[in-house]
């Protein structure tokens, strides 16, 4: 089970780059092992 984590700005820094070469919310989270819907939180 995941667990929530709060991200800070050199982690949204990494996800906008992984989005730009193509990786989905859900790849992300499996590298910061959390859900998808926490990394499209730090994005909005």
């Amino acid at each position: 089970m995941h667990s929530y984590i709060q991200l800070n700005d050199e982690s949204q820094f990494y996800i906008e780059q992984r989005l730009v070469e193509g990786d989905y919310f859900s790849q992300i989270a499996k590298i910061f092992n959390c859900t998808h819907f926490t990394i499209r939180l730090k994005i909005k």
